[in-house]
């Protein structure tokens, strides 16, 4: 990847900010999609945080896709391991394992299985889609009240990419505050400029409920993250 640090990025919070390689542009959020009919059919209680996915009425009712296949999910394990602690992370994923049948293979399954009634709530990417489901299905976006997962969008120019002068130019305008507005009404999600409020759809869903983390340990650890979860949540 070629440098380049946009001089946008100084109305950016700074959580978001890469390197100078690469840059978040919108932030991917994680929390709950459950299937209000499923819930009320099945008197399984409407989860609103991280820790009430322990009740053993959730089991065989809970998905999540496979944090090896899923860049969200991976997230999801990160943050939580970040928020929690490494010891109290794993413990809690460990107790919330029996709840989960099996993990999808793919990353839109979680979602289509809660939209579809055959599951009640999924650990999936919150975003403008899944709040527009409610209009035509019967479920509902949770933000835990314990945290919201999350990862940058990234954004970067190739090191030998023929129109560096045009790209650096598009960089800029998306991390304008024009650019993230566009962008945040175009597809709803956090954007990453401090100045730029989250869109009225994601009902709720602002920065301060953000899980804290070390967003540089994020790739570095991968390979260490995921080779533990086969060890302790393989199925």
């Amino acid at each position: 990847m070629g440098n380049y640090v946009s001089p946008e990025e100084k109305a950016m919070d700074q959580r978001f900010i890469g390197n100078e390689y690469w840059t978040g542009v919108s932030i991917v959020t994680a929390g709950f999609l459950v299937n209000t009919d499923v819930l009320q059919k099945k008197d399984i209680p409407e989860p609103k945080s991280w820790a009430d996915l322990k009740n053993p009425k959730y089991k065989d009712e809970l998905i999540m896709a496979d944090p090896a296949i899923s860049g969200t999910n991976y997230a999801v394990v990160y943050n939580v391991l970040q928020s929690m602690g490494e010891e109290a992370g794993w413990a809690y994923l460990e107790s919330i394992k029996d709840n989960i049948p099996f993990y999808a293979q793919r990353g839109s399954e979680p979602t289509a299985k809660v939209k579809n009634a055959e599951m009640a709530v999924g650990i999936i990417p919150l975003g403008g889609d899944t709040y527009k489901m409610e209009q035509e299905f019967k479920v509902k976006n949770i933000i835990p009240s314990d945290g919201l997962p999350w990862v940058p969008a990234g954004m970067a120019i190739f090191k030998n990419a023929e129109n560096k002068d045009a790209a650096k130019v598009f960089v800029d305008w998306a991390l304008s505050k024009e650019g993230q507005g566009f962008l945040k009404t175009a597809a709803p999600r956090m954007m990453v400029r401090s100045d730029v409020t989250p869109p009225a759809e994601l009902k709720g869903m602002t920065p301060d409920k953000l899980m804290k983390m070390d967003i540089n340990g994020m790739g570095t650890r991968r390979d260490e993250i995921l080779k533990l979860w086969k060890e302790k949540m393989g199925k």
